[in-house]
Parts: structure tokens; C-alpha cells; sequence
């Protein structure tokens, strides 16, 4: 199983080009929700992981949706550059911009592929999208949010802290 697991990693980093891919400018994105950084990135339909630290995926964004990592349960939505939670009445929880998700000081906490201007991340390991819920997306709080100034650090948080689980 240990060797399966590093050829799997070789195998991401080689594949990986030896470099971390920046996102395309904005004039060659697209996509739907390419608006809020999101790279024009494809599995099983219009899905986009999300990464932890390490390359390890976490969750997905579908339609600026937040899913969890089996993609039963919508967790945040995006608005703009904006990141609020289902639960706990829409609250803010910070930014998804350059493919960063940034808590409320500007900390990095998860990325997607082509994510720039962050922390140094490594090649993600790819796995299949899931089937995904259907999901209404409510209305954006009025209160307007201070943009906190974008570091080239992890945040303290963990993605689960981040969502609020």
C-alpha cells in the first residue's frame, strides 16, 4: 500500500510538470462561475476540487457551491469573492480569490488548481467528482465585508474549522 500511495504522488508531481500552474488571466477563463478565480478545470461535468495544504482534496465547488468531500452536502456558497456558510445564517467566513479560499485575516486555507498570489502549494492528487446534490443558492446578505489584506501564509485554520463544522 506505501508504494502505491508514493508512485500515486510521483505520478501527480510528474504530471504536475515540476511547476504550480497559475491561473489563466481573465480573458482566457471560462466557465460560469470564472468570475470568483475559479480555473476553468473539468471532471465528471463542471466540478472544481478543493485542496488542503498538502494536495489532498477536501471538497468541491460546483455552480459557486461548497460541497463536502463526498459531494452530499452543500457547506458555502460563493458571491462575488464573498464565502458564506449555509449554516449558521448565511454567515461570513472570508474569501475564495486567485483560487485561494482566505480566512477572515487573509490566510490561505484551501486552494483550487491554477490558484496564484498564495502560499506555495504542491500538485494536487486528483480523484473522480461525485454525484452532486441539487442545490438553491439564497440570497447574499446586505452587511458588506471588509477585504482583509491577502498573505502568503496558511491559515491556523483547518478547511472543517473554516465552514464552521
Amino acid at each position: 500500500m506505501r508504494y502505491l500511495i508514493i508512485l500515486a504522488i510521483t505520478a501527480a508531481w510528474l504530471n504536475f510538470n515540476g511547476a504550480v500552474n497559475h491561473l489563466q488571466p481573465p480573458h482566457t477563463r471560462g466557465g460560469a462561475i470564472s468570475s470568483v478565480g475559479i480555473s476553468n478545470i473539468k471532471f465528471s461535468g463542471d466540478e472544481t476540487a478543493v485542496y488542503n495544504r498538502v494536495g489532498v482534496v477536501i471538497g468541491w465547488i460546483k455552480d459557486a457551491i461548497v460541497f463536502n468531500y463526498e459531494g452530499n452536502k452543500a457547506l458555502a456558497f460563493i458571491d462575488k469573492q464573498d464565502v458564506f456558510s449555509f449554516a449558521y445564517g448565511n454567515a461570513y467566513l472570508g474569501q475564495f480569490h486567485n483560487g485561494f479560499f482566505r480566512d477572515k485575516t487573509g490566510n490561505a486555507v484551501a486552494w483550487v488548481r491554477g490558484a496564484s498570489g498564495g502560499p506555495i502549494t504542491l500538485p494536487p492528487l486528483d480523484r473522480v467528482a461525485p454525484i452532486f446534490m441539487p442545490v438553491i443558492k439564497p440570497i447574499t446578505p446586505i452587511v458588506t465585508t471588509i477585504t482583509p489584506i491577502e498573505t502568503l501564509s496558511w491559515s491556523n485554520q483547518s478547511w472543517d474549522d473554516f465552514l464552521g463544522r
